[in-house]
C-alpha cells in the first residue's frame, strides 16, 4: 500500500473509533469497573489504553475491545480531575 492509502486507512480507523465512543486522548474505563485509563492508540476493533496501578504507581498499557470500554467523560462531569491527575503522574514519571 502507498503512504497515502496508509494515511487514509489510519484516518478511517480513528474516525471509526470515535464513533464507538473512545478516540485517542479520551478517558475511559472498563464497563466492569477498574482504573480510569487514557486511550493512546486505536485499531480496527480495539483501543490501546494506558493507566497507573494503585498499588505500585507504575504505568501499564493494554489493548481492550471497544465493547468493553465506557467513556468516562460521558459518565463523570469532573473527568477533568482524572485528566489532571493522569498528566501529573505522567510528568512525574518522565522526570525520573
Amino acid at each position: 500500500m502507498s503512504l497515502l492509502s496508509d494515511l487514509l486507512f489510519l484516518r478511517f480507523m480513528k474516525r471509526r473509533a470515535k464513533r464507538k465512543g473512545c478516540g485517542i486522548g479520551d478517558m475511559v474505563m472498563l464497563k466492569s469497573g477498574g482504573p480510569v485509563m487514557m486511550v493512546v492508540d486505536v485499531d480496527l476493533e480495539e483501543a490501546e489504553c494506558e493507566w497507573f496501578s494503585e498499588k505500585d504507581q507504575k504505568k501499564h498499557r493494554k489493548y481492550f475491545m471497544f465493547e468493553m470500554l465506557v467513556n468516562v467523560n460521558n459518565l463523570v462531569p469532573q473527568s477533568c480531575i482524572f485528566k489532571q491527575e493522569y498528566s501529573a503522574k505522567t510528568n512525574k514519571l518522565k522526570k525520573n
